[in-house]
């Protein structure tokens, strides 16, 4: 099984809210594939015969992540993204 273990996914939901606090998220619109959607990555992930991708949102952090009830809140949004979501961002 060939898996993918460096890629980056931004999802718009984390981005808009990195944006109302403050953030900078233009590395979310530069970053490779940022223009692809969900459904097309899937396509070139199955194309290629990678069967896995981990993904991290390490370039694009949410404010004041040293606080814990802050970082829990922040992390608290990630399981709520559909699996099919197509946004691409």
């Amino acid at each position: 099984m060939r898996v993918d273990v460096h890629a980056h996914y931004y999802h718009s939901t984390y981005v808009d809210r990195l944006a109302r606090n403050g953030a900078d998220t233009r590395p979310a619109a530069s970053a490779p594939g940022a223009a692809v959607t969900f459904d097309q990555r899937v396509g070139l992930l199955d194309s290629a015969g990678i069967r896995v991708q981990v993904l991290s949102v390490r370039a694009l952090q949410p404010p004041g992540r040293r606080s814990a009830p802050i970082g829990w809140s922040w992390a608290r949004i990630f399981p709520t993204w559909p699996a099919n979501d197509s946004t691409g961002v």
